[in-house]
């Protein structure tokens, strides 16, 4: 295959992730707003359940997969990584600003890049140098307070943040979870991979979720409605997320729905009036920049 074809190839991955940016936004947002009201457990496990019952019906459109032999471990692992990840993130957003928080998620691709020749041979380029270094040089002027004084006082002050360094924390899960994604999509199909993370994802948590409920003299049922709409945003976010996987270099596809952070900028200030939107549109852009260098590979 030639660069062009190569390219060509690309553009369906290309699409579908900055789908995911925007759906992602969107989710992200509901939940802070659900966040209000509802523990940040019952949240991540009712996300997942209506997430696998969206998707669900779509395994009977594609043919079943061949299952191969390191499935169930990819699986196990998935689950455990993307159910942490959520619960921390959900735990982060509920207590800082969403414009702060979801940024730091750019420092999955750049854990990716070097990691992700070690397991799934895919060699950087040099459009995916340049872009993740924009990127992280975006999440630094996203992040960076005024009146701090030279470049490591202001990184030393914002990683005694605790929801700072909670955001970091899932950008490194969701960089080692996306390998395995693309490891479980492998060994059976993108559609038949999501559905079964989204509902081990529902087992594991079911335990956590009803004694905290019931010690809190609560049910579980009626606490599904408000968050309808971000269990079908999430199903379209893995879904998308997962096909993109199947057809591009799992580096890409996370550094361009990385873009779901300018959206994520002014949903913040739109919906919940956050701070110094001008600086953190300002590193949203450059990071930005970094996206549609990849895009060009």
């Amino acid at each position: 295959m030639n660069p062009q074809e190569e390219r060509y190839a690309l553009m369906p991955g290309t699409v579908l992730a900055l789908l995911v940016a925007f759906f992602v936004a969107g989710r992200d947002a509901l939940s802070k707003i659900t966040l209000k009201e509802m523990d940040e457990y019952v949240v991540c496990w009712a996300t997942a359940l209506l997430t696998f019952l969206f998707l669900l019906p779509t395994l009977f459109f594609v043919p079943m997969p061949y299952i191969r032999e390191g499935f169930l471990m990819s699986l196990f692992i998935g689950a455990v990584l993307n159910l942490l990840a959520r619960l921390v993130f959900l735990k982060a957003i509920k207590g800082a600003d969403l414009s702060l928080v979801a940024p730091l998620l750019s420092f999955s691709p750049a854990f990716l890049m070097l990691t992700a020749p070690l397991f799934s041979r895919e060699t950087p380029t040099l459009y995916g140098v340049v872009g993740l270094g924009l990127m992280l040089i975006g999440s630094c002027i996203l992040t960076i307070r005024k009146g701090d004084v030279g470049y490591r006082a202001s990184i030393r002050n914002l990683l005694m943040q605790r929801w700072v360094r909670m955001g970091l924390v899932v950008a490194i899960i969701w960089g080692i979870a996306g390998l395995v994604d693309k490891a479980g999509i492998h060994d059976s199909s993108p559609l038949f991979w999501a559905v079964c993370v989204q509902g081990f994802m529902v087992v594991l948590a079911m335990p956590v979720v009803v004694r905290r409920t019931w010690a809190r003299g609560r049910k579980i049922a009626p606490t599904l409605k408000p968050i309808i709409p971000i269990g079908f945003a999430n199903a379209v976010v893995i879904g998308c997320y997962v096909m993109a996987l199947s057809i591009s270099p799992v580096s890409v596809v996370f550094t361009l729905y990385q873009t779901n952070i300018v959206i994520s900028v002014l949903l913040g200030w739109l919906l919940f009036k956050e701070r110094d939107i001008n600086d953190r549109l300002k590193g949203a852009s450059v990071m930005l920049a970094g996206a549609i260098v990849i895009s060009a590979i």
